[in-house]
């Protein structure tokens, strides 16, 4: 067979034919192929136009989130960490600040009332009078407040329970309060005062936070005291009165290594209270009649813990003798009688005593406590006036109501 007479070969088709075919199938290709290049540019185009929109509408996002945390007060570094999560550890640390101030705010609050209640109880008890007036000029005050002035009442509140606080911080202080003198104090041995003594019922009166120290001793005159202070021999007690006060169970407190002298210049505090009775003794056991030589012997006692000691003056209280009882006048104008003495009026005698005391106080600078109106006193058989039991426990209010008073003072 002849090569030109090829089986797959059509003879019969026109070459113009077939270049015709070929050229339109190829421009119908290239065609498609243009259509789908610019259907990819297209696309592409359309992802880019989205992604800037996406990018722009997260900006904003991220520009509204930052401004509405802006506008409520917070910062992203209190509450937020680097990846915008809740940062839990910091809202407990300020959840637990803002408990503990809620804690303090209510003991503050609580504590107040408490104090003020104390503070009405010790006026009622001392001065009925002041106390109501308090009650009714706070209570009009709280009644005349406005909303205007919360602020200024909070602060007020605040002022007042400070100074509450520092009052019972005083109130609550460790007091000393040392008892010298003759049986004005030293009264166990008359008249059945018995273990209920001056000291003893102070103990009762004023409470653990204060201390008694006492050291009255019987038949003390302000001349021998002075002297005691003068020297370091003490004062010397009888022994009567010695056994009388062990047998009751409240011993006197005498020097180290001795068994009946006191010693009257212990160590002592600049805000101790120091009460001193001395006076009476010098008349009724020494026989001195001059008014002015006694208070000279008391001035010198008065410095003495002023300047040896440094108590302050005005924790420093002189206590006169009470006045004669018509029995012992009678009594001692009879014994003069009997021994030919010179008359004595013992009431213009005590009146010049009690003025010439007062002006001492005055001068030195300490407190005076009379005892001119004093009745708890008898007299054994028309001599010297002791204290009874209720005479005693009178003595210890009227020396707890000086110490409070001066307490309240300062």
């Amino acid at each position: 067979m002849s090569m030109y007479n090829s089986p797959t070969k059509d003879w019969n088709t026109d070459p113009a034919d077939t270049y015709s075919q070929e050229h339109e199938q190829n421009l119908k290709q290239n065609a498609e192929k243009s259509l789908h290049h610019q259907t990819l540019e297209s696309n592409h185009v359309i992802d880019i136009k989205e992604e800037e929109e996406m990018q722009k509408d997260q900006e904003k996002v991220e520009e509204y989130e930052e401004t509405s945390a802006k506008k409520m007060g917070y910062c992203d570094s209190w509450f937020l960490d680097d990846e915008s999560n809740i940062d839990w550890k910091k809202i407990t640390i300020y959840a637990g600040i803002f408990i503990i101030f809620i804690v303090f705010a209510v003991v503050i609050f609580k504590f107040f009332p408490q104090n003020k209640k104390e503070k009405d109880t010790y006026n009622h008890v001392n001065d009925p009078k002041d106390t109501s007036t308090t009650s009714s000029t706070s209570n009009d005050n709280h009644l005349n407040e406005s909303k205007e002035n919360n602020d200024l009442e909070a602060s007020n509140i605040a002022s007042t329970s400070g100074d509450n606080h520092l009052k019972a911080s005083k109130e609550n202080q460790k007091h000393r309060v040392w008892l010298f003198g003759d049986s004005i104090i030293d009264n166990s041995y008359w008249n059945g005062v018995g273990k209920n003594t001056t000291g003893e019922c102070l103990k009762k009166l004023l409470g653990a936070n204060f201390e008694i120290r006492d050291r009255s001793t019987e038949e003390l005159s302000a001349q021998k005291f002075s002297k005691a202070l003068q020297d370091d021999n003490g004062v010397k007690v009888g022994n009567d009165y010695i056994k009388n006060r062990e047998q009751l169970g409240i011993p006197y407190v005498f020097k180290l290594n001795e068994t009946e002298k006191v010693d009257p210049k212990p160590d002592m505090k600049g805000d101790d209270f120091i009460f001193i009775s001395v006076g009476g003794n010098d008349f009724a056991l020494e026989g001195n009649t001059n008014t002015t030589l006694i208070l000279k012997d008391v001035e010198n006692i008065l410095k003495f813990y002023t300047d040896k000691r440094g108590v302050k003056v005005s924790h420093i209280f002189y206590i006169t003798p009470y006045a004669p009882t018509t029995e012992y006048i009678q009594y001692i104008k009879k014994q003069r009688d009997q021994k030919n003495s010179v008359p004595v009026d013992l009431l213009a005698l005590y009146e010049q005593y009690i003025n010439e005391s007062k002006e001492l106080c005055n001068k030195v600078g300490c407190n005076c406590i009379s005892l001119e109106n004093f009745n708890g006193v008898t007299s054994e058989n028309g001599k010297i006036p002791e204290p009874t039991p209720e005479g005693a426990k009178e003595l210890a209010e009227i020396i707890a109501k000086a110490v409070k008073d001066q307490i309240e003072k300062e």
